[in-house]
């Protein structure tokens, strides 16, 4: 049973970058966590702050996330 953030992800942005961060304990295997994590056609339904991902979930690759609010252009 995965448990409720309590505060929303922080969000960080400097010149150039921005960083979202967020912690939880989940009781699960490593492959069941990245089995949900990587099937990102579902985020919607189970993360109201990720509306969409597009791109490779694979190491090195880039992604582009639909996240509430304001567009931020890449500097």
């Amino acid at each position: 049973m995965m448990e409720r953030m309590s505060h929303a992800p922080e969000y960080w942005k400097s010149v150039g970058t921005a960083e979202l961060y967020s912690q939880i304990e989940i009781h699960a295997t490593s492959e069941r966590i990245w089995e949900i994590l990587s099937d990102s056609q579902y985020y919607p339904d189970w993360n109201p702050f990720i509306r969409s991902i597009r791109g490779n979930l694979t190491e090195g690759e880039r992604i582009t996330a639909d996240l509430p609010g304001p567009r931020v252009d890449p500097v």
